[in-house]
This record gives structure tokens, sequence and C-alpha cells, in this order.
């Protein structure tokens, strides 16, 4: 009957392939850090010349390249690398530390410097700087690094008792936001936030606080308060962030059965064991709105990305059935989730499954980005099969997990799909665009990984000692993706105008096509604004400014901000 079922599968994704509006592209390349121990890739970011910075953990030797070798000097250290277009070493960095240094997130800004965010307890190393925390509490710090590979500086921004950092974003004006959790007080600048609850009681809250471009606080909040029964029930989702060019926050979280509000917002009860939670802060940190939905299982709500026609997509998982708004939503056990959110309300736009059919644990999406025509482009890691828009994938060995790459068009509908499906498990967690239309994933190998006619392997460890499960960061290239189911045209200059322009001033267009969309890209390629109009980014630089048509009509002009 299994086979049967699984030859009923495969006739299914062959009759249904046609679905797909665009053909998948290629697998161009695919390399691996070795360590003999356990590594992981915990951040990725792309510039404008086609580069790859790679941020991560690790626990023993890593090598990042040839000639490149870190030990660790703690229980858990950091790296950050940055790979040319072709794949090799330009330079790498040891974040070093006495017991857990964990960088999480990787950012840049508009003059090409790159910054890295995370905690450490103890202490810590970054090239010839440092930072000392004798009280043993977990810290935040945050690093500037240039393109050539210099730190320019390291800060400890605060921290405190079971503190857990786990995202961090940086707008346009150079403000630096930091997302985790933390069950006992927390010290930011003159701020000291505290976790409520009875006397024994394992609590804890979320933070989001904002610090500026010196590493002076501006602002801290806390919410989404939990105390669970007992210390056995205590299960913890840490949220994720996406900050704005703006500095409007998205904070994207998994809350448990009778967890609090944040500031004045309640959180909606819902009836599921452990909900995906959404909730957005302007800039100021006052929360605007709330989202909370699922159904009775457990429903995660992983990473955020707006897609510039008003609408904040949102990766996760839900399990057995389940309601986002408007969408039922059901898998066998567990399946991946694509959530289009109205920005402005938090109401559910659309909801797409990657439903399980046939297994009990279904595929989890992870890494998430968008590009100018609003497609999206999503991350899974596919365990047994997956139904996404009656297209059928299936995995590539008996008991591995395969890398998945979707796009969805912006109303959700499935554009194509590629598989990467070695004997081993890929577990992608982070997408980014590179200059000439190809699309960089990274994420965690164990074993082999075959990426089309590329196969990989990580360290024969794992092979030798079965019990133990160790991954090493991968980095895989996809080719030249279709953006847009409409033709192509040749970008025409575009008037802007004053130029250069001073930050807070006007600027103004020559009329454009109702529906055009206004791009606005930094020195590094990434987008820092998109819209109806055009507004100046708030940190001197040089911009690229591209205003696309409805029917497929572009403009292009370069603008400095002074």
């Amino acid at each position: 009957m299994r086979l049967r079922y699984l030859f009923f599968l495969l006739l299914l994704g062959s009759a249904t392939a046609r679905a797909q509006s665009t053909t998948a592209p290629d697998w161009l390349r695919a390399q691996v850090l070795d360590c003999p121990g356990s590594a992981t890739a915990t951040g990725l970011l792309t510039d404008a010349s086609g580069n790859a910075y790679l941020t991560g953990i690790f626990n023993q030797t890593l090598a990042l390249g040839p000639g490149t070798t870190f030990a660790a000097t703690g229980l858990q250290d950091s790296y950050l690398a940055k790979y040319a277009p072709g794949g090799g070493l330009l330079w790498g960095l040891h974040l070093a530390g006495a017991a857990y240094t964990v960088a999480h997130d990787v950012v840049s800004d508009a003059q090409g410097n790159v910054y890295v965010g995370g905690s450490f307890t103890q202490r810590m190393s970054l090239g010839g700087l440092s930072l000392n925390n004798p009280q043993g509490d977990t810290f935040l710090f945050l690093a500037k690094i240039n393109a050539q590979g210099q730190p320019q500086w390291l800060r400890q921004l605060g921290g405190g008792n079971g503190v857990i950092s786990s995202g961090m974003g940086l707008d346009a004006a150079g403000n630096a936001y930091f997302t985790g959790t933390f069950s006992g007080s927390m010290v930011l600048g003159s701020t000291t936030l505290v976790v409520a609850g009875p006397p024994g009681a394992v609590a804890s809250d979320v933070f989001l606080a904002r610090f500026d471009a010196q590493g002076q606080l501006a602002w801290a909040r806390q919410g989404g308060h939990e105390t669970p029964s007992g210390v056995g029930n205590y299960y913890q989702y840490a949220p994720h962030l996406l900050v704005s060019p703006a500095g409007a926050c998205y904070l994207t979280w998994t809350s448990t059965p009778g967890a609090g509000g944040f500031g004045s917002l309640p959180l909606p009860a819902t009836p599921g064991e452990n909900d995906a939670v959404v909730v957005k802060y302007d800039a100021q940190g006052t929360p605007a709105w709330v989202f909370s939905e699922g159904g009775a299982g457990n429903d995660l709500a992983n990473r955020a990305v707006l897609d510039g026609t008003g609408q904040l997509l949102v990766t996760g998982s839900y399990e057995g059935l389940a309601s986002f708004g408007p969408a039922t939503l059901s898998s066998t056990d567990r399946g991946g989730l694509l959530l289009a959110l109205d920005e402005a309300t938090g109401r559910v736009n659309w909801a797409r499954e990657l439903a399980s059919t046939a297994t009990l644990y279904g595929p989890a999406t992870s890494g998430l980005t968008v590009d100018a025509a609003g497609n999206s482009y999503v991350a899974a890691i596919l365990i047994g099969d997956a139904l996404v828009d009656g297209v059928s994938f299936l995995p590539g060995g008996s008991s591995s997990r395969d890398g998945l790459v979707l796009s969805f068009t912006p109303q959700g509908r499935l554009r194509w799909g590629q598989q990467a499906d070695g004997p081993g498990d890929e577990l992608p967690g982070h997408l980014a665009w590179l200059p000439n239309g190809e699309l960089l994933l990274a994420g965690d190998l164990n074993g082999t990984g075959r990426f089309g006619a590329h196969t990989v392997s990580s360290n024969p460890t794992s092979a030798q000692n079965p019990v133990a499960y160790l991954t090493n960061p991968f980095l895989a290239r996809l080719g030249q993706l279709p953006t847009t189911t409409r033709p192509g045209q040749a970008a025409a200059p575009l008037a802007v105008y004053p130029n250069p322009v001073a930050r807070g001033a006007a600027l103004q267009l020559p009329p454009l096509p109702a529906g055009t969309q206004v791009v606005v890209s930094d020195a590094l390629g990434r987008q820092v604004w998109q819209g109806p109009r055009l507004a100046v980014p708030g940190a001197p630089g040089v911009y690229i400014v591209q205003a696309l048509a409805p029917d497929g009509r572009q403009w292009r002009s370069r603008l400095v901000v002074e």
C-alpha cells in the first residue's frame, strides 16, 4: 500500500508540475565549511559586488577556507567570514570567548560596514578588542567591521539574568535594535527590566531595545510574559526581529498558553498549545498591533520580510488543523507555513501551506526574501513529503532531511520549487540576493548533500559516530532567477531632483504610471525603501533609485544623500 501511495505521489508531482508558472533555476555551486565538531550558520548577507558575509557558531576548530582555521577558546565561539563571488574566502574573523559567544545576525549600512550582534558570558574578544563581564550574566554585544575585515569597535550593550539574545536589525539612520528573552532582570543603560511572577516560578519576558549609532539606549520594552506551571513544562521559542528602514519593528514569536500582552495590547486568546505571534512596534517603541492565530497544536512563527506591496510575509509551521484568517490549513501532523499579513493592521491576507500527507513530520519553513516584483522566496526543510499548491516534493533518502527553495507570487501562488536531495541532511536557514539575479542559500549540513550536480560532505565524524548529530555550515547558489512573469525591459534614466540631496529634504520625481513602485537600494545592493513614492534615506551615502511600472517599464538613477 505504501509503494502504491508513493507511486501515486510521483504521478501527481509530474502531472501538477505544470502548475508552476516559471521554471526552477538550477544549482550552480555548493561549498561546506569544515569543523570536526558542530558548527552552524546563523546569519547571511550579500553586497553589491556579489560578496557574501556568513556568521555563525562553532565548538571545536573551524576552517573557513585554505589557511584560515580558528580553534574555539570557549564552550561556543562565533565567526564572521567574507566570501568572493567565486566562493573563495576573502577574510575571516574569530569572535572568541571564555564560555558562550553567540553571533546571531549580520547586517550592513550604506557605507559598506557590517555589524554583527549577539550575546556573550564572562568575556569575549574580536581582533584586538575585548569585553569583560565578571558577573557571569549574559550581555548583548554589537561589533562594527569595515568591508576589509578590520574591526572598528566592539560594544557591550547591557544584559542580565537568563538573557537569550536572538535577533537584531539596523534602520537607515544607523540605530540598532535587539530582541530576545530574559527570565530574571535585565539592565540596559539606565533602564532595568524585571520579570514579574510568583516565587520559584520559571517565567520569561520578550525584550525589544533600540540603541543609537553610538550604542546608547534610546528605549527598551518587554512583553509576552509567560509563567508556566512548572519547570518541566517550560518551553521557550526565541523571537526573531525585522527592522524597516524607517525603524518599524516586527517581532515574530511563539507563545505558550496564558502568555501576556505587549504594552497596552493584550495577546489574543487562541486555542493552541503554542501559537504563532507577530507584534509590530513603531520607531518610538509603541506597539501598533498584535497577531496571534493557529490551531490546537504547536504553531510557530519564524522569519519575516516586507514585500513592498503593503504585506508582511512570515514563515513558520503549524500542526494538524489550524486557521489563519480566512484560511484553514490541514496536515497529517506538522506542515510548513507562509503567511501574508496586512502591514498596517496585522490582518491575514492569505496563508499558504506546505502540507505533509504521508509522514508524521512535515516540512518547516525558515529563510525568506522577496524581489522587486513582490515575489517571495522561502527556504524550507523537507522532512518526509510535502504538497504545495498541488505539486509534490519527496525526500531524496529514506531518512534524510532535504533542503527546499520555493517561490510564490505576491498573491501566494507557487511559481517554482527547487530541491537539494542528498542522502544526508541539508538544513537551509537563510536566503540572500546576489546582484546578478542569483539566489544564495546558507544553512547546515549533516553528512552528504547533493545540490543538483554538486555533491558536498560535512566532516565524517557523524558517520563514524551515529550517536552524535554534527552539522557544518554550507553555502549553495541557485542560477539566475525569473523575478517576474512580465518580460523585462531596459531601464531608462530617472530624473530625481535635487541630487545630491540633504537628509530630511523632499525629493521630486517626474510623473510616473499609476501603480509604479519606487525601490531604493544602498551601496551594498540592499533594499532600504520600497513604496509608491520616494523617501530620502536617513543615512548619508550613494543610493540607486529604481521605478518599476506595472507594464514592465523601468527607470533608474543614482542618488547622493549628504
